[in-house]
């Protein structure tokens, strides 16, 4: 039930453009809406500072420079920067990505073996 409730919260607070996707952060210090361009236009260490937890970092090669600012105002807590991309991910249809992550790590492996 709670699932399918954020999900319906994900949609109401989201919203899919040409450009990205508008999602609002929403912490402590206020909300705003930002955003978020679609992966393929995301540079590539994007990709690697989210799977990282850097958001300040993926925010920053991402966001435009208002909506990188409004993100440093607004300052995330890990939890409130963890629920805006869960929102995000259900309103584009996106995964972030943990499959790719575990490709990488068998490959880790399989170089130690050689």
């Amino acid at each position: 039930m709670a699932k399918e409730l954020a999900a319906v919260q994900a949609e109401v607070e989201a919203e899919e453009t040409p450009e990205g996707v508008l999602v609002e952060l929403c912490t402590e210090a206020g909300e705003a809406e930002l955003l978020v361009p679609p992966p393929g236009k995301w540079k590539s260490r994007a990709q690697t500072f989210l799977g990282q937890g850097m958001f300040d970092l993926w925010a920053q090669l991402t966001l435009t420079a208002d909506d990188f600012q409004a993100w440093r105002d607004l300052d995330p807590t890990l939890d409130e920067a963890t629920e805006f991309l869960d929102k995000w991910q259900e309103a584009a249809g996106q995964d972030l990505g943990k499959s790719r992550a575990s490709r990488r790590s068998s490959k880790v492996k399989a170089t130690k073996r050689r």
